[in-house]
């Protein structure tokens, strides 16, 4: 027998079959066996594992991964022992299979390959550690660590640098699984601890196993043990250990965005080693980030050449340092080198060094594709090199080029250019007249949307026709096309042309970017004439209306009821047309929305004021006004063009309002004299709103107050 293969098990189903199948090229090719020792599963862990061998046995488990894996040591025959664990899954056995069958095995006595461990469910994420897991079965060959447990290897150690295991175990399927196996690492590791404080090694595990539970007081608790361990490993004089918590120093550091300790410890850990380090890796990487949060963008660019330099060796296998072997490298995966490659466009930016910049940028999109993130800011930093260069070219590589890799690549394009616009409007017109110009066939209407935008600026007689077949063209207004509702207010065009493709959240959204980017908006609304009886267009026309009155602060009180008319009219045939009537009454409004709410008390208001209830008027009006409080302006208005009609018309009889105003302050004054001050100050509060200008209002707040 060549090959012991052992493995501890517990509820591991979910891996467990993969994790053998991939095994089975190696069983079959040389002389091994594969010994499953099972610690109490309660799922199909042991009916699966039967089913690839017959030497599967049971251990009670008493908190100890070490004796549960001498078990397996016990049983195994082999010249050689190597240990997985049933969540990881080897990709290739070919470089294994050679290193026994060539017999090359009996020139070493141990023997590494990667482990690399995913640390999301989406596997775009990862760090991985050259690792010896197989060795010559000896005597002497005993897992120790009741945690973490490992063999010590022996030299000369064979690295298997094209042989990879993924390691899915810290993918947890939830929270309060990976609290609890958190939880138990730490209770074992601070009990072994008792027994072992000068161990360097412990509270190198120690500190890991904190920093998985990322919170404030767990990241103190590791660098705590992480410094313990530093200077222990200095005792012993083990450089290895002392590089390996040398970094941990530093990914707490920067964890807690302490820049300065991360560059200092990074000079202390290059003076204490002579050689390159496959750990350099790590090092540069968060060197890199500190000089980019520090401003110090020269020394972040530098940095980076020496990270790429060092993960592209790392890649190829030419980094297999043995201080490896004490900690996996977490910044040397794709993930990490975008990551890290973002940090040095911003960099590059703000050195205004625009070529170099972009050149990364373009190497980084096919990244973000990969890992669906992060596009937003390499397109803000794009256009914004672009703009410094005030040259905006390089939109039609985006466009003709990057588009095909990635489907929401287009979709965010468009999104960051908008948001770009927003921010820099006196941008805008350089961007549409380049992005107009373009001859492709995009998968979205936004390169017609810009030639419509163009045109308007043309001021051509086409446009209207031309938004018309935008119009119809698109299966959803989206945000992005703002201008075309400007367009349609400013030509006075049908609402009919949006055919239920605009809903009032993305027009309030649209108008929020119009109010800012055009002067004559409000103007624009207040001249807009069109009308109809159809209800989505009354919807429209309702919502427009009311939206124009909340952005509306001009002192024209003039322009503010005739949109409100205007408001009441539409909202009017929305409601006939939408609500059913046993729905619409005071004892169920509250069932419908605010803003539906606010139209109707105001409808109703209306109804009593043509019926000379002008008490009632002022009773809905503040009904209306608690419904939807961004109308206090509006409300205001009417209620004082109210007084204002009393005065003109009756002028030696007190109004209903006059006579509710007198009865609200009546009331206040009596429960000012009962002491009652707070139902005062409410009541008081209300009047306010309603009749802001009564000279009263001012004792009254000194007598409370």
């Amino acid at each position: 027998m060549i090959l012991s293969i052992g493995m501890i098990v517990k509820n591991e189903e979910k891996y467990l079959d993969e994790c053998l199948t991939a095994l089975k090229p190696i069983l079959e090719n040389i002389k091994s066996e594969l010994i499953i020792v099972d610690t109490g599963s309660t799922d199909k862990t042991v009916e699966i594992a039967k089913r690839y061998t017959d030497k599967v046995y049971y251990f009670e488990w008493c908190n100890d991964f070490a004796a549960a894996r001498n078990v397996t040591i016990d049983y195994a025959k082999g010249e050689w022992y190597m240990f997985i664990d049933a969540d990881e899954i080897l990709e290739n056995s070919n470089e294994i299979i050679e290193f026994f069958k060539s017999k090359k095995y009996k020139k070493y006595m141990s023997a590494s390959y990667y482990i690399v461990n995913y640390k999301n469910k989406e596997r775009n994420s990862s760090s991985s550690v050259l690792i010896p897991r197989m060795r010559k079965l000896t005597k002497e060959t005993r897992f120790i660590g009741i945690v973490h447990e490992q063999i010590p290897f022996i030299l000369p150690v064979k690295n298997l640098t094209k042989t990879k295991f993924n390691h899915y175990g810290y993918i947890l399927a939830s929270e309060k699984q990976a609290k609890a196996k958190h939880k138990r690492n730490i209770d074992l590791l601070l009990k072994q601890l008792e027994t072992m404080p000068n161990n360097p090694k412990l509270r190198k595990e120690l500190g890991e196993s904190y920093t998985m539970r990322d919170t404030l007081k767990n990241r103190e608790e590791a660098l705590k043990h992480y410094k313990i361990g530093k200077e222990l490993a200095i005792k012993e004089g083990n450089n290895n250990m002392y590089c390996a918590l040398s970094i941990n120093l530093m990914a707490t550091y920067a964890g807690l965005n302490k820049h300065w300790e991360v560059l200092n410890e990074a000079d202390l850990y290059f003076k204490s080693k002579s050689d390159i380090l496959a750990s350099d890796t790590d090092v540069y990487y968060y060197m890199l980030f500190a000089f980019n949060s520090l401003n110090k963008y020269a020394e972040c660019v530098e940095t980076y050449i020496k990270y790429k330099e060092h993960f592209d060796k790392y890649a190829d296998g030419k980094h297999t340092t043995r201080e490896a072997y004490n900690r996996a490298l977490i910044c040397a995966d794709n993930f990490s080198l975008y990551l890290a490659s973002l940090n040095v466009i911003n960099s590059y930016f703000k050195l205004e060094r625009c070529e170099e910049a972009k050149e990364l940028i373009k190497k980084m999109l096919a990244f973000s594709c990969e890992f669906k993130m992060s596009q937003d800011f390499l397109f803000k930093l794009y256009l914004e090199v672009m703009r410094i260069q005030n040259n905006y070219d390089d939109l039609k590589y985006l466009y003709t080029v990057e588009l095909d890799r990635n489907e929401e690549f287009e979709s965010n394009l468009q999104k960051s250019i908008e948001s770009f616009i927003n921010e820099r409007i006196e941008e805008k017109h350089k961007i549409i007249s380049l992005l107009s110009k373009l001859d492709i066939k995009s998968k979205s209407p936004y390169i017609t949307y810009m030639k419509i935008r163009q045109v308007y600026e043309d001021k051509s007689n086409d446009v209207k026709a031309q938004i018309t077949e935008f119009l119809n063209e698109i299966e959803k207004f989206d945000i992005h096309y703002f201008d075309i509702v400007y367009y349609v207010l400013k030509y006075n065009m049908p609402l009919k042309l949006f055919k239920s493709k605009l809903d009032f959240d993305c027009l309030l959204a649209c108008f929020d970017v119009i109010n800012r980017q055009y002067d004559d908006f409000l103007d624009t609304i207040s001249s807009y004439t069109y009308e109809s009886n159809n209800p989505y267009e009354a919807y429209l026309l309702k919502s427009i209306y009311e939206v124009s009155i909340t952005l509306n602060d001009a002192d024209d009180k003039e322009i503010i009821i005739n949109s409100f008319k205007k408001y009441l009219k539409n909202f009017e045939i929305y409601l006939i047309n939408t609500y059913n009537e046993n729905i619409l009454n005071d004892e169920n409004i509250d069932l419908v929305p605010k803003n539906i709410q606010f139209g109707y008390y105001c409808m109703k208001a209306n109804e009593a004021l043509a019926n000379n209830s002008k008490l009632n008027y002022i009773k809905l009006l503040r009904k209306a006004l608690s419904a939807n409080n961004s109308m206090k302006n509006l409300i205001s208005i009417l209620t004082e063009s109210l007084e204002e009609n009393e005065e003109n018309n009756i002028p030696n009889e007190l109004s209903e309002f006059e006579i509710l105003a007198i009865t609200i302050k009546n009331n206040i004054k009596e429960l000012i004299n009962k002491n009652n001050f707070n139902d005062a100050k409410l009541i008081l509060a209300e009047y306010k709103t309603l009749n802001p200008n009564d000279i009263e209002i001012q004792e009254l707040e000194k007598t409370i107050n």
